[in-house]
């Protein structure tokens, strides 16, 4: 598996709502496609967009947009229903403890996080892809998506020990051998997860792009943003400035344009460090797989 993964790319794309980040995600999609990539786009925005951006209707399964190209927006609750082992773990446990209303996972908090986490780790080790595009919530949402790496080996090694104590107990208690999760199992679940966290990371394979508007709010929320990304120890490439005013004469234009190139400066001066991309506000509706290589052409030729 390890050899399948150092084939592959991963990006991520993440900042404010409302600043482009589903645009420029199927955009990346669609050229990393051209590239002769086999490529999947994944959103895990609960909101999906992903399908209005392509024109066409995305499922909670991988569909084909076009030729290489696939787009999937995951939905939490059906991922509850797959037949994969942590999933049919917890439902033997609750089934153990008389818990039989399988609906009540879908209440735990921050469960949608987890299952698209567990899917992205399933598209990862597919064989059928050699490029991951990720679609993010509003910056809130997707840093508990990325924290989920960090915590998950605590997590898996409590709740495979919580599965043996309960399968103990329910065996005292129905006079009947109940085997729990064995440690070998334990053990190949942490190390797999531990894999993927550590390709997640690998700025060789992995790139995470920080979408925002030149505005004050949105300076504001990326700086905080670039902070905890580093913390989880995710490895930030780029700032993409999206929808940048075009020069004009119209007074309105031109003093929305003056602000907007004040912060630009700002920004260029402030995070030097990373990339800095400029994406403009284009005149037609980005919808399509045409509209969407408009981007491309300042996406991935500037910066």
């Amino acid at each position: 598996m390890l050899n399948i993964m150092n084939e592959k790319c991963f990006h991520l794309f993440t900042g404010k709502g409302g600043t482009g980040k589903t645009t420029l995600s199927a955009a990346a999609a669609i050229y990393y496609a051209k590239k002769k990539k086999k490529t999947l786009v994944a959103s895990i925005d609960p909101a999906h967009s992903l399908s209005d951006c392509f024109g066409m209707h995305l499922g909670s399964e991988p569909t084909e947009v076009t030729n290489g190209l696939f787009g999937i927006e995951i939905d939490a609750k059906k991922a509850l229903k797959r037949d994969r082992f942590l999933i049919k773990y917890t439902h033997d446990i609750l089934k153990g403890l008389g818990i039989h209303d399988m609906d009540v996972l879908e209440t735990l908090p921050g469960i949608d996080e987890v299952m698209a986490y567990d899917m992205l780790v399933e598209f990862i080790e597919n064989e059928n892809y050699d490029c991951i595009v990720l679609d993010t919530a509003p910056s809130g949402h997707a840093l508990r998506f990325l924290s989920i790496p960090g915590h998950i080996d605590d997590w898996l090694k409590k709740s495979f020990r919580m599965g043996r104590q309960v399968s103990s107990l329910l065996s005292l208690a129905k006079k009947i051998k109940i085997e729990g999760p064995s440690y070998r199992h334990e053990h190949e679940e942490r190390n797999r997860m531990s894999r993927i966290y550590e390709f997640l990371i690998n700025p060789k394979y992995s790139s995470i792009s920080v979408v925002m508007l030149p505005e004050k709010m949105c300076i504001s929320e990326t700086e905080r943003d670039i902070i905890a990304l580093l913390k989880y120890g995710f490895p930030v490439k780029e700032i993409i400035i999206n929808q940048i005013f075009p020069e004009s004469n119209d007074e309105f234009l031109k003093n929305r344009g003056d602000i907007q190139k004040k912060n630009v400066d700002w920004i260029k001066k402030n995070f030097s460090h990373l990339i800095i991309k400029e994406v403009p506000y284009l005149k037609s509706e980005i919808i399509g797989i045409k509209e969407l290589e408009k981007i491309n052409k300042y996406y991935f030729m500037s910066g």
